[in-house]
């Protein structure tokens, strides 16, 4: 049997698969879209949060404490070698044992001068964890907040850049399918914008048309006349020559 394309039910059930892909385009285009955005935004307040500075001041104040437990326990350390009758020697070495052990830490407490820059005691287990906390400290005392915040914020831009770019798209996509869907309807508006207009013109029009194939045809009637003449007057002649044509053959 021989399908039917071109009828009113197939049209409509056409219409409605467009029109619900138009909608799923959008539906998936903008979810998307929001999903990449709620992303950057969850970022951003995360750098935010993580720069502000109550934060940093809370992270301070942690190290501080840290770093304050570390020193009591080196001075632990310290206080038991030198009851042991061990003695400070600035020139032991790792191979004077215990000598060394106390060089090393008491070396690490100095406020005058920064040991932990030497992996000689950012290496060494009596002093890493101390050193660590100390460099660490004075990395987020001297951090430059605004510029850490604006450079940590650059990650988040992709997420706030391909969501718009994915919204607007799936917009302006499933705008022309819908357009696609609803091309009769948006013809007959037209057609009935420009109709009454078109109509209006036609009328206006009518009586000069009219005046105008009037005069014409006044005008060129004389010349008609003569046209119809003359070919009469050629037809008689022509008749009267053959007559006495064939009067002179007999």
């Amino acid at each position: 049997m021989k399908k039917e394309y071109l009828n009113e039910e197939n049209y409509n059930k056409t219409k409605s698969k467009i029109s619900l892909a138009a909608l799923l385009v959008l539906i998936i285009g903008v979810g998307l879209g929001l999903t990449l955005i709620t992303i950057g935004i969850s970022n951003q307040k995360k750098t935010n949060e993580k720069y502000s500075e109550e934060t940093q001041k809370q992270k301070i104040t942690s190290l501080e404490n840290n770093l304050e437990t570390e020193k009591e326990n080196i001075e632990s350390q310290i206080k038991y070698l030198e009851n042991k009758g061990i003695v400070y020697k600035s020139s032991a070495s790792y191979k004077d044992g215990e000598a060394y052990e106390l060089k090393i830490m008491t070396n690490s407490l100095d406020p005058s001068f920064n040991y932990c820059a030497f992996d000689e005691y950012n290496d060494n287990d009596l002093t890493e964890k101390y050193c660590d906390i100390k460099e660490e400290l004075n990395d987020v005392k001297n951090a430059n907040l605004d510029f850490d915040k604006r450079f940590n914020s650059f990650s988040s831009i992709p997420f706030f850049m391909f969501g718009a770019f994915v919204i607007i798209s799936s917009l302006m996509i499933s705008a022309f399918i819908y357009t696609i869907a609803k091309r009769r309807e948006i013809l007959a508006f037209a057609a009935q914008q420009t109709m009454p207009i078109a109509k209006e013109g036609m009328e206006k029009m009518a009586p000069t048309i009219g005046k105008v194939g009037k005069t014409i045809v006044k005008d060129m009637a004389p010349a008609y006349g003569e046209i119809a003449k003359e070919i009469s007057k050629g037809i008689k002649d022509g008749l009267k020559e053959n007559k006495d044509t064939k009067k002179r053959e007999k």
